[in-house]
């Protein structure tokens, strides 16, 4: 995966099905990017979302655990500074 990342140069990318728990989200590690926000599941296995980000890359993470549903719907998402952007990944 760090291969094709930063192979295509790519500065976002989002993941679904990420099956990690809070406990265990900061484990996932790929060169050059940092884990900008994440849902993950409390009550039941696997599913989840998550949003990697460029370090070098500005954001705001947004608070929109309020919205997710275990199961039915998950989301994570953050705004970029500049090009005001607003990224997200559901499940």
């Amino acid at each position: 995966m760090d291969l094709v990342l930063n192979q295509e140069q790519y500065s976002i990318f989002c993941v679904s099905e990420h099956w990690c728990n809070k406990d265990n989200i900061d484990y996932i590690k790929f060169t050059g990017f940092k884990c900008a926000t994440s849902f993950c599941r409390s009550h039941y296995l696997h599913g989840g979302v998550a949003i990697f980000i460029k370090t070098n890359i500005c954001y705001k993470p947004q608070d929109v655990e309020k919205f997710c549903v275990e199961k039915s719907f998950e989301v994570a998402a953050v705004i970029l500074s500049g090009p005001r952007l607003i990224v997200y990944s559901s499940f």
